[in-house]
C-alpha cells in the first residue's frame, strides 16, 4: 500500500516490509505482555469482567508470540497477511475496550498501537482508515451492550457520553501519526532518490550516458510527459538540448535525443526568469482570464509574490502541455541550465514538488559537472600523451627512417656503376622506407588531437587532401560546393579524420591513380564524397551503413567514426573500375 497524502509516491520495498513487520512483531509481543500485567494489577476493572478481560489478554499474548515466530521465519510478509494481522489488532483493541469498564487506560494504549501500526507500515490515508475502523469497532461495541448485554445504566451513560470525544481523539491522533509517517516516508524518499541519482553519475561513464540516464529517473520519478534539459556552454555561447520522452508513458522505455540550438532558438529555453540563481516554477490552466498562473521560489527558496507568467510564445507553440516544472541552474559559471518537466504526475503539494526538485538539481548538478570535468581532463590527458608520442614519432622515428633512407640511396647509386642487380634491390628498400615515412606521418596526424572549427573545416580538409597528393604521387582534386558550415567543432574534426582516414585506405588497398573529394552542404546536410579509380571492394553495388554492417563490409574505423557522429555512411564499388565513399551528417548534430 502507498502513501498517498505527500507530493512524493512511496512504498514500501520487500525488505524495508519485512523489517517493518518484524519490528511491530516485537513491540506488539511486549505491548502483550505488558497488558497482561497491568490488568492483573488494574483496581479499575470490576471484578465480575475481569476474568474474561485477562483470558482475552493472555490469548492475545499467546497470538504475538506467535505471528513474532512466523514473521522472523518467512522470507517477506504478504500484503494480505499484513492486513489481517492489522485487523486483528484493531479487534482486540475494541474487545478490551469493551471488556474493561470504567476509566482505564488500557483500550487508550491498544488503540494508539494499530494507528502507529499504520503509520509505520503505509501513511497518512491508511491511518486515518484505521481511525475510523477502531472508532467503528467501539461504537459498534457500544450498540451492542445497550440492546444485548446486562451492563450497569451508568457505565453504558457513561461511555455513550463519551463516545463522539473518544472518536474525534481518534481521528485527531491518527491525523497526526499518519501526516508525521507521510512526511518521514518522503523525506526518506526522496534523500533516496537523491543518492540513487548522485550514484549514477559515476566518473567511470561518459557524461553523455550519465546525462542519459539522470533524464530516464526523473521521468520516471516524477511520470513526466516530456523532459527537457538546454544546457549552455557560457564561454562559446552553444545551446545544446536534451529530450527524454518515455515511449509507453509508464516511465519504463524512454528515449533520449540530442540536438545543439540555433541562435534564434536559443532564447525559447533561456529568458528572463523570476528569482535568483535558483528557482522553480509550476504553471496550471487557470480559470480566471490569465493564461497561466505561476508558483515561482527564489535561490533560497522563498515563494515569489505577484509574478508575472516569463516564458516566452516560442516555449507554449513548441509544446503543449497542462502543468510544468522547471528549474533553473548554473554549474560554476561554466554551464548554465534550464530543467523542464512537462505535465508531471498529479501532486497535493506543489511547493513541496518545486523544493524537492530543486533539491535534486542542487545535490545532482555538481555530480554531473564533475562528471563533465573528469571527461574533460581525461580527454586533455589523452591528448597530451597523444601529442608526446606524436613527437616522438617525428623527432625519433621518423627522422631515423629519412636518415636510412637516404643512406640508402647514397648506396643506391655507389652500386650502380659496379653492381646493378644490387642497386635495384637498394632502390627496392629505399621504396619501403619512403613508404614507412608516409605510414608514420599519417599516424603521427591521427594521434594529434583535431577539433576544427566550422570556419576551418575545408581549408583544413583542403590542406589534407593537397598533403595526400604530395606524399602519394596519387593525382587527387578537392571541390567545395559550399561555404558554409554549421557543425560544432567536435563533429568538424571528426570529418576531417573520416576524410583522412578514406584516403589512407585509398593509398593502402586501391591501387587508384586518380581521387576526387568533393563537399556540399543541402538540405540541411553536409555531404562528404571521396571517389577513386582503383580496384573497389569486393561487392558491386551501393550499400547502406545498416548493409554495410550487416554484411560485414567495407572498413570498420570508417564506420565507426561516422556513427559516432550520427552520420550516414553510403559506400557503392564497382570491383575493377573504383568505389564512391559517401558521407552525410545533419547539420544540427
Amino acid at each position: 500500500m502507498n502513501s498517498g497524502g505527500g507530493n512524493f509516491a512511496f512504498s514500501w520495498l520487500s525488505g524495508d516490509a519485512q523489517r517493518a513487520e518484524r519490528v511491530l512483531a516485537t513491540a506488539r509481543s511486549f505491548l502483550a505482555f505488558g497488558v497482561v500485567i497491568a490488568l492483573y494489577f488494574d483496581p479499575a476493572i470490576p471484578r465480575a469482567y475481569h476474568p474474561l478481560a485477562y483470558l482475552c489478554s493472555v490469548c492475545y499474548l499467546i497470538y504475538s508470540v506467535l505471528v513474532l515466530i512466523l514473521v522472523h521465519s518467512q522470507r517477506g510478509p504478504a500484503g494480505g497477511f499484513v492486513l489481517a494481522i492489522h485487523l486483528v489488532d484493531i479487534l482486540w483493541a475494541g474487545a478490551v475496550a469493551m471488556l474493561t469498564p470504567g476509566p482505564s487506560v488500557l483500550p487508550w494504549v491498544l488503540f494508539l498501537f494499530a494507528l502507529l501500526g499504520a503509520a509505520y507500515r503505509w501513511g497518512l490515508r491508511e491511518t486515518l482508515a484505521t481511525a475510523g475502523g477502531t472508532s467503528a469497532v467501539l461504537l459498534a461495541g457500544i450498540v451492542g451492550l445497550r440492546f444485548f448485554a446486562g451492563w450497569p445504566a451508568a457505565e453504558l451513560e457513561y461511555r455513550s457520553e463519551h463516545a463522539i470525544t473518544t472518536v474525534l481523539c481518534l481521528l485527531m491522533v491518527g491525523g497526526v501519526f499518519g501526516y508525521l509517517a507521510d512526511k518521514e516516508k518522503q523525506l526518506r524518499a526522496q534523500t533516496v532518490t537523491i543518492d540513487r541519482l548522485v550514484a549514477r553519475a559515476s566518473p567511470e561513464i561518459n557524461i553523455r550516458e550519465t546525462l542519459e540516464e539522470v533524464l530516464r529517473c526523473l521521468a520516471d520519478l516524477f511520470g513526466s510527459r516530456r523532459v527537457l534539459l538546454a544546457l549552455r556552454e557560457t564561454a562559446r555561447d552553444r545551446v545544446f538540448l536534451w529530450q527524454a520522452v518515455p515511449a509507453s508513458g509508464n516511465g519504463q522505455d524512454v528515449k533520449v535525443s540530442l540536438a545543439e540550438l540555433q541562435d534564434g532558438q536559443k532564447d525559447t529555453y533561456f529568458f528572463n526568469s523570476p528569482g535568483q540563481r535558483w528557482y522553480a516554477v509550476r504553471l496550471r490552466r487557470s480559470q480566471h482570464g490569465e493564461p497561466f498562473r505561476l508558483l515561482a521560489l527564489d535561490q533560497a527558496g522563498g515563494r515569489l509574490r505577484d509574478v508575472p507568467c516569463c516564458f516566452p510564445g516560442s516555449f507554449f507553440a513548441q509544446y503543449s502541455f497542462r502543468s510544468l516544472l522547471a528549474v533553473a541552474f548554473d554549474l560554476d559559471g561554466e554551464w548554465q541550465g534550464r530543467l523542464f518537466l512537462l505535465d508531471p504526475r498529479h501532486r497535493l503539494e506543489r511547493e513541496a514538488d518545486l523544493r524537492f526538485l530543486q533539491a535534486l538539481v542542487r545535490e545532482v548538478g555538481p555530480a554531473l559537472y564533475g562528471v563533465h570535468v573528469v571527461g574533460r581532463l581525461r580527454s586533455r590527458a589523452r591528448a597530451a600523451e597523444r601529442s608526446r608520442i606524436a613527437r616522438e614519432l617525428h623527432d625519433e622515428v621518423v627522422q631515423s627512417l629519412i636518415g636510412a633512407e637516404m643512406r640508402v640511396e647514397l648506396l643506391r647509386r655507389r652500386a650502380a656503376q659496379v653492381a646493378p642487380g644490387i642497386a635495384e634491390e637498394l632502390g627496392q628498400v629505399q621504396k619501403l622506407l619512403r613508404q614507412e615515412v608516409v605510414e608514420v606521418r599519417s599516424m603521427m596526424q591521427h594521434l594529434r588531437s583535431l577539433e576544427i572549427r566550422p570556419e576551418e573545416l575545408l581549408a583544413s580538409v583542403q590542406d589534407i587532401v593537397e598533403r595526400f597528393g604530395r606524399e602519394t604521387g596519387i593525382a587527387v582534386r578537392w571541390a567545395a560546393e559550399s561555404e558554409r558550415v554549421a557543425l560544432p567543432p567536435r563533429v568538424c574534426g571528426e570529418l576531417a579524420r573520416i576524410v583522412q582516414e578514406a584516403l589512407v585506405n585509398v593509398r593502402k588497398h586501391s591501387g587508384a591513380r586518380h581521387v576526387s573529394v568533393r563537399f556540399s552542404s543541402e538540405r540541411g546536410l553536409c555531404r562528404v564524397v571521396v571517389e577513386d579509380d582503383g580496384r573497389g571492394f569486393e561487392f558491386a553495388g551501393r550499400l547502406s551503413q545498416a548493409e554495410l554492417e550487416r554484411l560485414r563490409q567495407g572498413p570498420r574505423l570508417l564506420q565507426e567514426r561516422v556513427k559516432l557522429i550520427r552520420g550516414e555512411l553510403a559506400i557503392e564499388s564497382m570491383p575493377g573500375r573504383g568505389a564512391r565513399l559517401e558521407v552525410c551528417v545533419p547539420q544540427k548534430t
